[in-house]
């Protein structure tokens, strides 16, 4: 047997697998990537006594998701860009998931077993609420799955074949854009996970509380461009400053105009529930941003590890203090 093209992906083994039925494969032999060549010599009988790797349709290919996280052990993907096929099934609301890194060390990122052997996914209301919008957290290691006009969260059960047991917390509001989504702090330092909705920003509590955040400044929110074409909105959050940055277009624009900036250290919780205060509203070059993210505050071949917001628009990028 000859070794296959490899990837050049730091490859050190190809593996050498065979069957007898074209189903059931069993390893022969974990080979240096040095040698080229390997010489099957074993009586095919023989080759039940291997370790077995795989029945064909075992796994299938992670599908192309719109929105991916983490919860530290596993991938969580919703809202493939191929609405139709086999990896996909044309699911609006599902939440496919890897299995434990490490529990097969066979591309455990890559893969979900095949949907007729098990189950690896989550399944929301299909066409309920519309499609899922985005993921976020995980908060307290509660995963929280964002359609329209919905809020679920996914509880961790520890059971290996059904790990999430979906709940709905919110049938009223949800999120208008996974870019919103964003992981920071409370007031008092507690995991917080902040979006926007279609009423206007909210964000989860380390309780599993919705919080709305946007009473003070209602007549900016009642303008949200939400048939924006290009960009409705983004945010991230600046964990130096205690602060949460939302871009939003307003009025009928097409792409963000105005910047939202909430100091989750300046707000307070009212008698009703509501966060009252600390926000600030920007204008200008910084407000118009079309994307942004966390960088270093030193680009170069030495990175400083402080971290920094950068943003990005149509016509050139920069960073921001």
């Amino acid at each position: 047997m000859t070794q296959p093209t490899v990837a050049g992906e730091g490859e050190t083994h190809w593996e050498v697998e065979a069957s007898t039925d074209n189903t059931t494969f069993y390893r022969l032999s974990q080979v240096l990537i040095a040698t080229t060549t390997y010489n099957d010599s074993a009586v095919t009988t023989t080759y039940s006594t291997n370790t077995l790797t795989d029945i064909t349709g075992m796994h299938s290919r992670f599908p192309s998701v719109k929105y991916l996280i983490t919860d530290g052990n596993r991938l969580l993907g919703t809202t493939a860009w191929v609405s139709d096929g086999a990896d996909s099934s044309g699911k609006t609301s599902r939440i496919w998931f890897t299995p434990v890194l490490g529990s097969a060390d066979k591309g455990d990122d890559e893969r979900v077993p095949n949907q007729t052997l098990q189950k690896n996914w989550v399944d929301l209301n299909e066409k309920d609420g519309g499609g899922n919008t985005g993921l976020g957290g995980p908060v307290n290691g509660i995963v929280y799955v964002f359609k329209y006009r919905q809020v679920w969260k996914l509880r961790p059960t520890g059971d290996v074949l059904t790990p999430y047991l979906p709940r709905k917390v919110r049938d009223d509001i949800g999120c208008v854009a996974h870019k919103t989504i964003a992981l920071g702090e409370d007031h008092v330092g507690q995991p917080a996970l902040y979006f926007l909705s279609h009423r206007g920003p909210y964000r989860v509590t380390a309780d599993g509380e919705i919080q709305y955040l946007g009473r003070d400044n209602e007549d900016i929110w009642r303008t949200l461009s939400l048939a924006a074409t290009s960009m409705l909105a983004h945010s991230i959050y600046y964990p130096d400053l205690h602060q949460w940055w939302l871009w939003i277009a307003v009025s009928s624009g097409n792409q963000p105009t105005v910047k939202m900036v909430f100091d989750v250290q300046k707000g307070f919780v009212d008698a009703n529930g509501q966060v009252r205060g600390g926000w600030t509203q920007h204008t200008g070059n910084s407000a118009a941003a079309q994307c942004s993210c966390l960088f270093s505050d030193s680009i170069g071949a030495t990175m400083s590890r402080v971290l920094m917001p950068h943003i990005g628009r149509s016509c050139r990028g920069f960073p921001i203090k």
